[in-house]
C-alpha cells in the first residue's frame, strides 16, 4: 500500500502535500533494499528483547500473572475478579493458553510479551507509513526496536506490552479513516478500541483521547480535507461503548473495592510526572536525576521545535502527537484524585513517540540535526542502563529465597506481611509451609486478602507474631517494600531478628536518592530450628 501517493489523496491541496512530495522522493535505496532493512530491524528487536530474558527474577505482579487463573478459574475471572482485579481478564486467558504450550518458567512467561512486542513492530511501521514516507516508517520501526522502555516491558510477564497492539490498531484505523472515511478503517479503530479496553482499564482514557482529538480535527479541518463523516465516527464509538458496558460496570465496582487495589500508590506530584516521562523516553532503569531528566527534557524540546519547523501535516500531528498528549493529560487529571499514572500505563505511547521522533529526525528542518544528536544520546543512555545496570530493577525473589530457603522449610511459622503476597514464596521456595498472614484492616485487595483466603492461610496479628517469637518458635517473616511502614510495629515489640536476607530496589530509577529494600526475610529462633 502506498497511502501517500494514491488517488484517494490527490484532491488534498495542502495538508498532506509536503508528505506526498517527500514520498515521491523516497530514496531508491530504501525502496530496493526494503526487505533486508526490515529483516535487520526485526532481528535487532528480537535480540534485544530475548537478551537476558530470565536474568532478573520474576517480580510480584509477574508471579501473580502465573497463578491467577489457576487459583481462581475462568468463572471467577469473568465475574467477581473483574470487580477486584484492576487488569481485565483477557491477558490472563491468553497467558494461560501460552503456559499450556510452553510451561511456567520465567522465559516461558515472558516470551509472550516478547512476541507481543514483535507484533507491534510492523504496526509501528504501518502507522508511520500511513501518515508519512517510507523512510520515516523504517526509522520509526528501528526506533521502536531499540526503545529502552519497549524492551523493558517486552521482558515482563504482564499485559502492558500487549496493550500496544490494540492501541496501534486504533491509531492506524484513525490515520486511515481521516484520509479515506472508509467503513473498514472505522471497524479497525472500533475493534482496536474494544480490544484495548478489555486489555487494560487505563486504555479507556485512550478511547476518550481519540474522541476528543478526532472530533476537534473534524471541526477544525477545512471541508475539502474532511473525508470522515462525524456521524460515522459517533456511531462507531456508540458501538464501542455498547461492547464496553460489562467492563464499565466492573470498573465502577472495582473503584468501590478499595480503589481497585491502587491505594498503595502515593499521591501524584509534579516530580512524579517528570520521572514517569523520563521512564517513557529514556527507559525504566535510566536514573532520572542524571542523565534521565536532562536528556528527556532536551529531546522533547527539540522534538517539539522540529515538528513546528517542519510543519508536520495536520493528520500526522493528530495521530502521533495530539492523541498521546491528550491521553497523558487525562491520566494526570484522574491521578489528582486517585493516582493511576505509572510508567507502565504509558507503555503503548512508545508507538506514536517513536513515529514522531522518526519524523523529526527525517523531515527537513533546521532542528533535524539537533533532534538526531539528542535522540542518539537519549536512547543510547537508555540502552546502556537497560543492558548494563538491570540488577535491582525487580525484586530479587530468586536470590533471596534461595539463601533463606533452608530456614523457611524448617520454620514453625512463615509470616507474610500485610501487602506481601504468598505467591512468590510458592514459586521460588516450593515446599515452604506453615504460612501465616499478618492482617491489617487498612490493607485490602486481591493479593493481600483474597489469595491468602483462597490458599487457606490463617490470619495473625502483629502481637501474636511477637508472642510466638518470644515463646521460642522458629518464626520467619517475608516482607515486600510496601510493607516497610509496618515492620517497625513488630521490631519495636519483638527481639531483633537473628537472620536477615534482603535485596535492594533500583529506586534510583524512580528518583529516590538512596535505594531501599525490595524484599526482606527475617528469622527468629534460628538456633532452635537447627536442633530439630
Amino acid at each position: 500500500m502506498e497511502p501517500l501517493t494514491t488517488g484517494a489523496t490527490s484532491s488534498f491541496p495542502s495538508a498532506d502535500a509536503a508528505a506526498r512530495s517527500n514520498a515521491m522522493r523516497d530514496g531508491s535505496f530504501t525502496q530496493t533494499q526494503f526487505v533486508p532493512i526490515a529483516m535487520v530491524i526485526f532481528a535487532v528487536a528480537f535480540i534485544l528483547r530475548a537478551f537476558h530474558l530470565d536474568y532478573l527474577s520474576l517480580w510480584n505482579d509477574e508471579i501473580f500473572s502465573r497463578y491467577y487463573y489457576d487459583l481462581f478459574g475462568p468463572e471467577f475471572l469473568l465475574t467477581t475478579g473483574m470487580t477486584i482485579e484492576p487488569t481485565p481478564p483477557l491477558y490472563y486467558f491468553v497467558l494461560q493458553g501460552w503456559m499450556g504450550l510452553f510451561g511456567h518458567s520465567a522465559i516461558a512467561l515472558r516470551s509472550l510479551s516478547v512476541l507481543a512486542s514483535l507484533i507491534v513492530l510492523p504496526l509501528v511501521y504501518a502507522i508511520a507509513r500511513e501518515v508519512s514516507t517510507r523512510n520515516v516508517a523504517l526509522v520509526a520501526a528501528a526506533l521502536f526496536a531499540v526503545s529502552p522502555m519497549s524492551i523493558f516491558f517486552a521482558q515482563e510477564a504482564r499485559v502492558y506490552t500487549m496493550t500496544a497492539i490494540p492501541a496501534s490498531l486504533m491509531l492506524l484505523g484513525i490515520a486511515r479513516c481521516l484520509r479515506t472515511g472508509r467503513v473498514a478503517d472505522l471497524v479497525l479503530y472500533g475493534a482496536g478500541a474494544v480490544f484495548a479496553m478489555y486489555s487494560h482499564a487505563t486504555l479507556t482514557f485512550m478511547v476518550a483521547a481519540c474522541n476528543i482529538v478526532v472530533i476537534a480535527y473534524l471541526l477544525l479541518a477545512p471541508s475539502r480535507e474532511r473525508r470522515l463523516a462525524p456521524r460515522d465516527w459517533i456511531l462507531t464509538n456508540i458501538a464501542v461503548a455498547l461492547f464496553a458496558v460489562p467492563l464499565a460496570f466492573s470498573m465502577l465496582s472495582n473503584v468501590s473495592h478499595n480503589a481497585g487495589g491502587l491505594n498503595w500508590i502515593p499521591p501524584l506530584s509534579m516530580r512524579d510526572v517528570i520521572v514517569h516521562l523520563t521512564a517513557l523516553v529514556s527507559g525504566m532503569i535510566t536514573p532520572p536525576r542524571f542523565p534521565g531528566v536532562e536528556l528527556t527534557v532536551l529531546l522533547l524540546l527539540v522534538l517539539g521545535i522540529a515538528i513546528a519547523m517542519s510543519k508536520m501535516p495536520r493528520r500526522t500531528l493528530a495521530v502521533l502527537v495530539a492523541i498521546p498528549l491528550m491521553y497523558f493529560a487525562l491520566v494526570v487529571m484522574v491521578s489528582l484524585k486517585q493516582t493511576i499514572l505509572l510508567p507502565r500505563v504509558l507503555c503503548w505511547v512508545t508507538v506514536p513517540l517513536c513515529a514522531a521522533l522518526a519524523y523529526a529526525v527525517t523531515a527537513p528542518s533546521r532542528a533535524r540535526l539537533a533532534a538526531r544528536v539528542m535522540l542518539v544520546l537519549t536512547f543510547g543512555a537508555g540502552l546502556y542502563y537497560q543492558l548494563a545496570f538491570a540488577d535491582g530493577a525487580k525484586s530479587a525473589y530468586r536470590q533471596v529465597f534461595a539463601q533463606a530457603r533452608p530456614g523457611l522449610l524448617q520454620a514453625d511459622e512463615v509470616v507474610i506481611t500485610p501487602y506481601t503476597s504468598p505467591l512468590p514464596l510458592m514459586y521460588y521456595a516450593p515446599g515452604a509451609d506453615h504460612f501465616r498472614k499478618w492482617r491489617d484492616p487498612r490493607v485490602g485487595g486481591i493479593e493481600p486478602v483474597q489469595i491468602p483466603e483462597r490458599l487457606g492461610i490463617p490470619a495473625i496479628d502483629v502481637r501474636q507474631v511477637s508472642a510466638d517469637i518470644k515463646s521460642g518458635k522458629s518464626v520467619w517473616l517475608v516482607a515486600d517494600s510496601p510493607d516497610s511502614k509496618f515492620l517497625p510495629q513488630l521490631l519495636t515489640i519483638a527481639p531483633p531478628p537473628e537472620r536477615s536476607y534482603e535485596s535492594m530496589c533500583h529506586d534510583l530509577a524512580q528518583g529516590v536518592d538512596q535505594p531501599s529494600s525490595c524484599i526482606v526475610v527475617y528469622g527468629w529462633n534460628v538456633d532452635r530450628q537447627s536442633m530439630k
